[in-house]
């Protein structure tokens, strides 16, 4: 297991612990006064204009606890959402809706503002759908598709949620893997928008802002409007910005650590 420290610009943080934990096997992130500590596994990727200090190895036999792991918590989000690893005990008492996902597996297991702001507005829009007195819009939505899936948490908050015909891809295979293994009934495929094939009730896509407008057009091809759409992963002044590109105001805005969330109520019946 390797350690190492990371300091620079936030933004460029945040994009370097994204290809960590996309390209190795990340066992703890630390959260340093002027960057994080990272302990992983695998060969280091580029990490762009970050400052890497790499520290010594650790070597299992005389620390088998690893670096980082003491320091893993379940966490709330939203209204009644708790994450945690599947090596922190359950939270005695809790009642809502437990996700448990590995956080050595893809980006997307919780920790992230982008990730949180998207569990948020999914929970916000549920709950409103299934307390809704309109017939059309009354339960959670039965199907579901989740573009750049990374972990799957998303997706995995969906079924836990009874949404049971879950559709999911990534680019990157590897999300794809971690996103299989944490929801084998769900059908996840390699690829963009277009690898789905099908349309979904609802929709929901945790990217970069460059990423969501350059496939703008599939995302709203694959919703059929008889659920939420969650657009997250962006920051406010892009936010604004995809908001303008869409057929619809938002109904919902959630911001968690910098990172906005757009979320769309169900229209049936509407027309792009």
């Amino acid at each position: 297991m390797n350690l190492l420290r990371l300091s620079g610009d936030p933004r460029d943080l945040e994009r370097a612990l994204d290809r960590l934990h996309v390209h190795t096997t990340v066992h703890g992130v630390v959260q340093a006064d002027e960057g994080y500590e990272v302990a992983f596994d695998g060969e280091l990727p580029d990490l762009g204009p970050v400052i890497v200090v790499e520290c010594r190895a650790i070597d299992p036999a005389s620390e088998p606890e690893p670096t980082g792991l003491e320091h893993d918590k379940a966490f709330r989000v939203g209204r009644a959402i708790l994450v945690r690893p599947p090596w922190v005990a359950r939270v005695a008492g809790f009642e809502g809706i437990e996700l448990v996902v590995p956080r050595a597996m893809a980006f997307g297991s919780g920790e992230h503002g982008s990730t949180q702001a998207a569990l948020c507005a999914m929970e916000q829009l549920f709950d409103d759908s299934a307390d809704s007195a309109d017939s059309a819009a009354g339960t959670v939505p039965a199907s579901l598709a989740d573009v750049g899936t990374g972990s799957g948490i998303l997706a995995l908050y969906a079924w836990s949620r009874g949404c049971r015909r879950i559709h999911a891809c990534d680019v990157d295979p590897v999300a794809v893997t971690a996103a299989r293994q944490l929801l084998p009934g769900a059908a996840i495929a390699v690829g963009g928008p277009d690898a789905i094939g099908t349309t979904t009730d609802a929709v929901v896509a945790n990217m970069r802002h460059v990423e969501i407008r350059d496939c703008l057009e599939d995302l709203l091809a694959l919703w059929n409007r008889r659920g939420p759409l969650v657009l997250s992963g962006l920051r406010p002044d892009e936010s604004v910005d995809l908001e303008a590109a869409l057929p619809y105001a938002a109904d919902l805005r959630v911001e968690v650590a910098g990172f906005v969330a757009l979320g769309f109520r169900a229209r049936p019946g509407a027309k792009r």
